[in-house]
């Protein structure tokens, strides 16, 4: 066999079920004759069999058409995709999942490998339910599989990080994000910025939060801004310096230069008029 001196010789190479015989120079493009596990010889592209888009003669395609054919009528069922899904990552290598599950030791048990096992173990599914592994390292089996909340799976992830925050340790930061009501972004960005201690100190500005003027409304920032006569911004600033009650509605704000630099840095395209501390349009 005389191969390109730029062209690796694949020869004897096993790439899933087929294995490398010799280049094949009766093909435009890089074809290679490959013996399949089958017994079967083909001309296929080098590229498709070592990219794993070949992975067999197309007897693998064939077994599993015929095994979709030998479940039992539950091809259909609402777990079979679920089952499918499991056993795809794990033992198909080409599969874009396997690297993180058969290709770090996870496996299914034997008993599960049949469908109707898997259905008449794990029982009917949830609403808005996923599979679940309660330890990450082992396998699907019956002991070690539930059907979690997509919450609960997330919170359940081995790549999660603990966080304290106030003294309280967390499995995940959206953990402790919905224990002190704050979004997950502002915590983190708290936590990065500010000691754990101040991350929950101040309140959370939000433009959904309603807040006490002082007349016994409870207005929102854009409401606020909307009756002062101010953006939002200016009100967002105010909350974040510690104004409360009737000081949100004040209309001075000439004792609060950084105000007026966020109205103006937001329009310096337009005239403004100073009035009396009020900024006209």
């Amino acid at each position: 066999m005389i191969c390109s001196p730029k062209e690796k010789n694949i020869a004897g190479q096993k790439f899933n079920r087929l294995t490398a015989i010799k280049r094949d120079f009766s093909k435009k493009f890089y074809q290679w004759f490959f013996n399949c596990e089958c017994g079967n010889v083909v001309s296929v592209a080098k590229a498709s069999v070592i990219n794993g888009y070949q992975v067999s003669c197309g007897c693998y395609n064939r077994e599993q058409k015929q095994r979709q054919n030998l479940t039992h009528g539950l091809s259909k069922h609402t777990l079979y995709r679920t089952w499918n899904g499991m056993v795809q990552r794990c033992t198909i290598e080409h599969n874009k999942d396997y690297a993180s599950y058969g290709g770090r030791g996870i496996t299914v048990c034997d008993r599960w490998l049949d469908v109707e096992n898997f259905i008449i173990d794990m029982g009917e599914k949830p609403q808005r339910a996923t599979l679940d592994r309660i330890d990450n390292n082992k396998g699907y089996h019956p002991n070690n599989c539930r059907w979690a909340t997509p919450l609960a799976q997330g919170n359940n992830k081995r790549n999660n990080r603990e966080v304290v925050v106030d003294g309280i340790r967390f499995k995940t930061l959206a953990a402790a994000a919905r224990y002190f009501k704050m979004p997950e972004s502002t915590l983190r960005n708290r936590l990065f910025n500010e000691s754990a201690k101040n991350a929950t100190a101040r309140p959370v500005v939000s433009k959904n939060i309603k807040h006490d003027v002082g007349d016994g409304r409870f207005l929102t920032r854009n409401e606020i801004a909307a009756e002062v006569g101010v953006t939002a911004g200016a009100i967002k600033h105010r909350l974040k310096k510690g104004y409360l009650g009737s000081d949100l509605l004040s209309c001075n704000i000439s004792g609060h230069p950084s105000l007026a630099t966020t109205l103006l840095s937001s329009r310096t395209m337009h005239p403004y008029i100073f009035d009396q501390g009020l900024i006209v349009l």
